[in-house]
Formats: C-alpha cells, sequence, structure tokens
C-alpha cells in the first residue's frame, strides 16, 4: 500500500508539471532585411530618401515590440493573422529616441503561421496621401534660402532677405563629391572660423498637426534647424527658435535626418514660419563646411 500511494503521488506530480509548465508554442520567424519606399509622385513629394531604420511590429492587434533593421522578428502566430510593420525613424538624429513616422504609410499584411520557419518579409512604404509639403527644396531649380536678417514686414508683405547668402548651389558640374542626388546641392563654405545662419522664404504650418523637417546633408561643423515664427497683422517676428542642440557632423557620407518641429509650432502660433539653419565652426577647428539636399517641411493636411 505504502509503494502504491507513493507511485499515486508521483504520477500526481508529473501530472501537475504539464499544467505548471505548458508546452512552448514555436514562433514564426519573420526577417525583415529594410522597408522598400515607393514614391508615388515624385513632382508633389521630392526625394525618395529615407533613413527607416527601426520597425514597430503589431500581430492580431498586440505589439510584439520594436526592432532595428535588419531584423528577425518572433511572431507567436496561429493561423491567419493580421502583422501590422510600421516604418521607425530616429527622431532629432538620436537613436534612442526612434518612433514610427507619421507621414510614412503601415505595411498592412496577413501572416500564417509557419512554426520553426523563417519568412523573408520586404514591407513597402511611401508617403501617406494626407501628407503636405509646405516647404521642399532640392536646389535644382534655384535657391529658397537666404542669408538671415531680421527685415521685419513692409506694407503686411514678407519681403526676402537681401543678398551676401552663406549658402550657394553647387552643381555637379561644378563637383560631383558635392552632390546628393540630381544636379545640385545647397553648400555653405567657412573658410575660417565663423558661423553662418540662412532663413528659407515663408511657409504656413497648421496648428496641432505634426511637423517635422527632413534633409540630407553632409558636414564637418555641427548644424541646428529651427524655426522662425511671425505674425502678418503686428510684423512682430520671435528670435530662431532651435529644436533642442545641434545634430553631429557626419564628414564621410550623407545622412538622412529628421527633426521635430512640432513643439516650436506649438509654443510660437504664428501666421508663418521660416526655416532657419545655423552652422558653427567648433573652437580648435580651423574652417568648416556643410551640403544640403532635399529639404523638406512636412506635415498633414
Amino acid at each position: 500500500m505504502k509503494y502504491a500511494l507513493l507511485i499515486l503521488f508521483g504520477a500526481t506530480l508529473l501530472g501537475g508539471c504539464n499544467i505548471i509548465n505548458p508546452s512552448e508554442q514555436v514562433p514564426t520567424f519573420v526577417h525583415i532585411d529594410s522597408f522598400r519606399f515607393v514614391n508615388s509622385n515624385p513632382d508633389v513629394y521630392g526625394s525618395s530618401s529615407h533613413n527607416i531604420n527601426t520597425v514597430f511590429a503589431t500581430y492580431n492587434g498586440v505589439p510584439i515590440g520594436v526592432f532595428d533593421l535588419p531584423c528577425t522578428i518572433p511572431v507567436i502566430a496561429t493561423g491567419s493573422n493580421q502583422l501590422i510593420l510600421q516604418p521607425g525613424i530616429a527622431v532629432n538624429g538620436f537613436n534612442d529616441q526612434e518612433s514610427p513616422y507619421p507621414f510614412y504609410i503601415n505595411t498592412i499584411d496577413t501572416l500564417v503561421a509557419q512554426p520553426g520557419k523563417v519568412i523573408n518579409y520586404t514591407p513597402v512604404t511611401g508617403y501617406v496621401s494626407s501628407t503636405s509639403m509646405v516647404f521642399k527644396e532640392d536646389f535644382e531649380t534655384g535657391r529658397q534660402f537666404f542669408k538671415y536678417t531680421d527685415t521685419g514686414l513692409i506694407n503686411n508683405t514678407i519681403p526676402i532677405p537681401p543678398g551676401n547668402d552663406s549658402m550657394i548651389t553647387v552643381t555637379k558640374a561644378q563637383d560631383p563629391t558635392k552632390v546628393f542626388e540630381g544636379q545640385a546641392s545647397g553648400y555653405i563654405n567657412m573658410p575660417t572660423r565663423d558661423s553662418a545662419t540662412e532663413a528659407s522664404q515663408y511657409f504656413t504650418i497648421a496648428a496641432n498637426t505634426p511637423v517635422l523637417c527632413e534633409l540630407n546633408y553632409k558636414s564637418n561643423v555641427p548644424i541646428a534647424i529651427g524655426l522662425i515664427p511671425i505674425i502678418l497683422t503686428t510684423g512682430a517676428t520671435t528670435q530662431p527658435q532651435f529644436n533642442n542642440l545641434a545634430f553631429n557632423p557626419s564628414p564621410d557620407q550623407w545622412t538622412k535626418i529628421y527633426i521635430n518641429l512640432a513643439e516650436i509650432v506649438s509654443l510660437y502660433p504664428a501666421d508663418k514660419y521660416s526655416l532657419i539653419i545655423k552652422t558653427a565652426v567648433p573652437y580648435g577647428q580651423a574652417n568648416g563646411y556643410a551640403l544640403f539636399d532635399n529639404i523638406k517641411v512636412v506635415t498633414s493636411k
């Protein structure tokens, strides 16, 4: 009887183990190298250049996580359910401030469970149809930047600041190493230890909407991006308002960056805004330069 009870007790424990530690589900693995960017209207949206470096994954309505590209995402999939892949960017150039980009299309597809298998997947994105480019400069036909001076208003019209530009247009024929894509780029050259501040022509930004600046740059000096708010009725302007600290130089390669401008618009509501770029040669450095292409101020319609 004693041995029978022990055998019965052991069987109960073994049975209980299956309840406490159920068999683990084997995930389906989704491998992503990068997003494919499809530009539905280059005349409206400009360059297709992007810097999607992360993906935000959701399966069957439940967030899975955020993954640096390239990545392999383990998905505990059952049957056929919805997989959403959101393109993510580094906000203000900080890799620890990754966020889904509100102006890029999410990839929504059906994932069929294949436990243990790796599925190679290329999500497709592009600009959402509600995207509005309130300012766009690719330097192909002229230039919309001028040396910053506080000129105020004349008869409620916005004058273009006078000449003596710090930024010039450099063409591929002049120097192909200074052009990112197309035939020209914007170029600020500082042969001595100096600084340069350039302001764009003015544009309108609607209140309470996301707004970011996109640009490609190559420089050996730090760069700050901000806005100049202006009130048409009074002609009042504020000082240039910059977003956080300047972002780092990128002397070896062209870099795409996204700068969040929504906080400036929220704190300084205005009729018009001008995009402002400031560069400066750091102490101890003899000279500096900054190259720009595909500058966009992006918001919603």
